[in-house]
């Protein structure tokens, strides 16, 4: 995949979508890809991530205690806030397909809003908003 298809999925990221193209650019190159085959694990329920992950083909399959499995695929994206802190994985993630993912790092992601700060508060307001529509939806639950 070249810098310019990766540019283009990582906007289609929620969260990212706030970064301009040359923001984008710097994560995208900043960031590793790895190539998994069916059953290469990703992370384990509990363990602490450093990492989001975006998922740019193949599905992984997601499970945990008491929860039924399910599969994400293109351009999903797991642990977003772990972007901006650690997080515990609430989930196991295994490739259920062959699979590419790009890990973008929390360091990488700080990198990229000192050296484009004007994308910072669109950030912010981004992830205020995932979070408050995250809320509404646990209290309906």
């Amino acid at each position: 995949m070249s810098l310019d298809q990766d540019i283009r999925r990582l906007l289609r990221v929620e969260l990212l979508g706030a970064l301009t193209p040359e923001a984008l650019g710097l994560l995208a190159f900043s960031s590793r890809k790895q190539r998994l085959h069916a059953g290469d694990r990703l992370y384990d329920e509990g363990e602490t991530l450093d990492a989001a992950l975006v998922i740019l083909s193949g599905e992984i399959e997601l499970s945990g205690a008491g929860l039924a499995p399910r599969r994400v695929g293109n351009e999903a994206t797991l642990a977003e806030l772990a972007l901006f802190t650690p997080v515990e994985a609430p989930t196991s993630a295994v490739a259920a397909s062959e699979a590419v993912v790009m890990r973008v790092t929390r360091e990488t992601m700080t990198r990229v809003l000192e050296e484009f700060p004007q994308t910072a508060e669109a950030t912010h307001a981004r992830l205020s908003a995932q979070l408050a529509r995250f809320a509404a939806e646990a209290q309906r639950v």
